[in-house]
């Protein structure tokens, strides 16, 4: 799946990809923030690690539990690219599931 999001987070494009491993939308997705996709099985120590990475501007990897639109968790290894001029100007998130 591939999500990009602009500077603040919020969902600006998904592909069939997204729509296909989560059963959402990319209509619904557009405009939200990715954390939709979290629920009680999500860390709060692996949201706190992403945020740290997403201030640093650096990429990165990580395996966060996501939930699809049935409320089925599973695990979405993310990877994370901030792309910027002079300052971060969209997010592209590459994400799989993994076992």
């Amino acid at each position: 799946a591939i999500v990009i999001t602009d500077n603040t987070q919020k969902i600006i494009w998904v592909n069939n990809g997204f729509t296909d491993m989560t059963g959402y939308s990319k209509k619904f997705a557009g405009n939200k923030k990715p954390s939709f996709l979290q629920g009680e099985e999500t860390s709060k120590k692996t949201k706190a690690k992403i945020r740290k990475k997403i201030e640093a501007h650096k990429p990165f990897k990580q395996v966060i539990v996501n939930y699809k639109k049935d409320k089925t968790p599973y695990r979405c290894e993310v990877k994370i690219i901030p792309l910027f001029g002079i300052d971060t100007t969209h997010y592209i998130a590459l994400e799989r599931e993994v076992v």
